[in-house]
């Protein structure tokens, strides 16, 4: 049921464009880029923002089950599922227990959403989506992650910020939570003016219920400290005093290898330390910031290496193998931004990339857009030559259009499977692709069952910089599948015993379990295209298979496909698939590494050690300590 709702939710618009909890491809990192968009556009009008931010109490439990429903019912969601959902909120029972007690279990009267269900978060976006849904423009806006509210107001100063809040969008919400049963947290409700003008940034208050609520000099929307001026002081000394206490927690630790070490470092406190970066971190000036979070990084490859507390910083992170926090950060904004860049256009997140994009290229003393900045240190054109990768779910009722992907788990079998293949099939056809000399080429190649090639054809599928074998496999599935529809239609004697089966032979598991299990990953559009050519020759009377067949095993069919795919491995592209974000990301990785490698060889110091060793940072290093026991 979650499944559905989500895929009716995003194919039909049926919740706020800045609703950004419970829906696939949004996060709150995204949620928190639209604010900080929104804020730079009114400082770069010389306005003032006035934020107010809401929690819902007890969120999924006060959810009110016929308010869901009117809810539903407008937003067009069938009879059938409200009927299911109605059941699902409906005759719920509970207990406490702790030790050996236990209460009696007892009917909960509004038992609401359920806590930890995967279709509660969906339900809830449906729930509350009257009250989030208001346009961004530069006048205002409003966003949600879950039951994380705010809305916020642009205007020339802050009283004429709070005389709009007063008398427009607080009797709005008001009315909204009296309509639902819902209530906010009044002490958890924030107001802040986020303006330089500091006779501005304490003026004035509103009322809630009546409950008076003044302007405070910081607040937490999703994880993140905004201050007055964005300076993001109170935030760093928060994610260092979490990270801290973790590492603090991570030296309590006893007899872990030093690989072990570092992987729990990697997992627990890099988290905390890089959280949403790109809202308040500018890779290229914030020294200030970074000498702080420096401090964060230095005390656990102390710990992990058993180094004395005089070697210096650059040292243990070349010997530990862990990226400088500088370059840690710069490479997540870089993953960041080209990940949103594969976001669909109609995304939300698109407005502040666009703005970012102009905004880069700015020349004057204005406030700093973190996002923007971040952009300096990548390419445009790369960037929008990158694929499109669609969060959106597939029709959770699609049928499938192969009768079977066999994938196969043992060579000597798969052989004989492809072999017995030409004689229960009535189309054959292989697949394969290759690289050579830095591009790669795939290639398709029909046979009869006299081993004759009945159709051919070669893909250029462009430089390994952009593009992986991985894909090109499944580029030559593609072609495959249009091979298939050519050979069934060519005029013959045999035309209609031709029109009902075929198998396409691929020598790449990858590639066929990719097609068998589609996910929101580099390569969607093209899977998404193998899945609707298919569709389209299974409509047409043709039973079609896909069949691993191992390589290199003297199948006439794969070496046929493998030579005519490496003929096709040289520059040039000849399919219309844009370049993957995959190889996007391990490009801008490897960037990251020669400017650490530029940075510690310029370095004033390790030069003992580069003397030893002139081939650091390199890997080997977490071999070399990895496993030295901890005695």
């Amino acid at each position: 049921m979650a499944r559905r709702l989500s895929y009716l939710a995003e194919k039909h618009g049926l919740l706020p464009d800045t609703q950004f909890g419970g829906r696939p491809g949004r996060t709150t990192e995204q949620a928190l880029l639209v604010l900080s968009n929104a804020i730079d556009q009114a400082w770069y009008k010389h306005g003032v923002m006035t934020l107010i931010a809401f929690d819902l109490k007890g969120a999924f439990n006060g959810v009110n089950k016929i308010s869901l429903d009117a809810s539903l019912r407008a937003k067009g969601i069938p009879a059938i599922a409200r009927k299911w959902i109605a059941s699902f909120m409906s005759e719920r029972y509970a207990s406490i227990g702790f030790d050996d007690f236990r209460t009696e279990v007892a009917l909960l009267v509004n038992a609401g959403l359920a806590q930890g269900s995967p279709l509660s978060p969906i339900l809830f976006t449906f729930f509350n989506s009257d009250l989030v849904d208001q346009p961004v423009t530069f006048r205002g806006g409003a966003s949600a992650f879950i039951d994380d509210y705010f809305r916020w107001r642009v205007g020339r100063s802050a009283e004429e910020n709070l005389a709009k809040i007063q008398s427009e969008d607080i009797p709005r919400i008001e009315a909204w939570a009296q309509q639902t049963g819902s209530c906010f947290a009044a002490e958890k409700t924030e107001l802040i003016h986020i303006t330089r003008r500091r006779s501005e940034q304490l003026q004035g208050q509103v009322v809630i219920n009546g409950k008076t609520v003044k302007p405070s000099p910081t607040a937490k929307l999703l994880g993140v400290i905004f201050d007055h001026e964005l300076r993001w002081k109170e935030h760093i000394q928060q994610a260092i005093k979490r990270a801290t206490k973790v590492t603090v927690a991570l030296a309590g630790l006893r007899h872990l290898r030093p690989e072990q070490m570092r992987q729990i470092y990697q997992a627990c406190v890099t988290p905390v330390v890089d959280y949403a970066s790109t809202v308040w971190h500018d890779p290229l000036r914030d020294k200030t910031h970074l000498r702080h979070l420096n401090t964060v990084q230095r005390a656990p490859l102390v710990r992990i290496l058993s180094a004395f507390r005089t070697v210096a910083s650059a040292t243990l992170e070349v010997e530990a193998h862990v990226l400088p926090t500088h370059l840690r950060l710069r490479r997540r904004a870089q993953y960041t931004i080209a990940r949103l860049h594969t976001l669909p256009r109609i995304h939300p997140i698109w407005g502040a990339l666009l703005r970012a994009q102009r905004r880069r290229n700015n020349i004057g003393s204005y406030a700093r857009f973190p996002l923007a900045e971040a952009l300096k240190t990548m390419g445009l054109q790369r960037l929008d030559e990158l694929e499109t990768i669609d969060p959106s779910p597939l029709p959770p009722w699609r049928a499938e259009p192969f009768v079977e992907i066999e994938v196969g788990s043992d060579r000597e079998t798969a052989v004989e499977r492809a072999e017995t293949t030409r004689s229960t099939s009535d189309i054959v056809v292989y697949s394969d692709a290759s690289g050579r000399e830095g591009h790669l080429g795939a290639a398709v190649v029909a046979l009869d069952s006299n081993l004759e090639t009945v159709e051919s054809q070669q893909i250029q599928v462009g430089p390994m910089d952009r593009w992986s074998v991985h894909v090109a496999e499944l580029i030559g599935i593609f072609y495959a599948i249009s091979t298939v529809f050519k050979v069934a239609h060519q005029p013959s004697e045999s035309l209609e015993r031709r029109r009902k089966t075929a198998t396409i032979l691929c020598d790449s598991r990858s590639a066929l379990q990719a097609t068998q299990n589609p996910t929101n990953k580099s390569g969607q559009r093209i899977i998404h295209a193998i899945l609707q050519a298919a569709t389209e020759v299974q409509t047409k009377g043709i039973a079609l298979r896909l069949q691993w067949v191992p390589g290199h095993c003297d199948n006439p069919g794969n070496d046929a496909a493998d030579q005519l795919a490496k003929d096709a491995a040289r520059p040039g592209k000849t399919h219309p698939f844009c370049p993957l974000l995959s190889r996007e990301s391990a490009r801008l990785h490897g960037n990251i590494l020669n400017q650490w490698e530029q940075e510690w060889r310029s370095s004033n110091k390790g030069g003992h050690l580069r003397k030893i060793d002139s081939t650091l940072p390199a890997t080997y290093t977490r071999r070399l300590y990895g496993s030295l026991p901890r005695n």
